[in-house]
């Protein structure tokens, strides 16, 4: 044997040695590809539950809350469940409970808040009523909002549900 074969042989197995490592290497990196994905829709799924606990306690109304207080805690959380909406339709494959608690529960307990805003609009009413009445709104409005925050917690178990069962 030459000098020259016994160098071309290692350089066949060198080079084979490299597309074996090259090979394993992309199936690792596909791998971690994978699982950098997963840990992001996780911490996604983390965050709109972290924002959903924050929006709960804006649900929260004390007992001399005016029509003005409560029109403006309304806006501030339709705005909040509003973005939590987008962010979490934007999730690839959205869970089925998910997706019947958001859409049902959670906006129909938003749009009864705001028909009974709309009612109870002191401009629109044209004679002295009962809602100067001390805790009249609280009355009015606080089983709304704690219906409001139920959906929300319903929704939030539903999404740590998926990251326990996902994970």
């Amino acid at each position: 044997m030459s000098w020259e074969t016994i160098i071309s042989n290692v350089g066949v197995v060198l080079s084979l040695g490299g597309l074996i490592f090259s090979v394993m290497a992309w199936r690792e990196a596909k791998k971690a590809k994978t699982a950098a994905n997963k840990a992001a829709k996780g911490v996604k799924r983390q965050s709109i539950a972290m924002d959903i606990a924050e929006v709960c306690q804006k649900c929260q109304i004390n007992f001399d809350v005016g029509y003005d207080d409560i029109r403006s805690r309304y806006n501030i959380v339709n705005d909040d469940v509003s973005r939590i909406l987008g962010l979490y339709s934007q999730q690839e494959k959205e869970d089925e409970d998910c997706k019947k608690i958001l859409d049902n529960e959670v906006v129909n307990s938003l749009k009864e808040i705001n028909l009974r805003l709309s009612t109870f609009n002191p401009i629109k009413q044209e004679t002295e009523s009962d809602s100067h009445e001390d805790k009249f709104y609280y009355y009015q409005f606080s089983e709304l909002f704690s219906d409001l925050s139920g959906n929300l917690n319903k929704f939030k178990g539903a999404l740590e549900n998926q990251l326990t069962n996902k994970e």
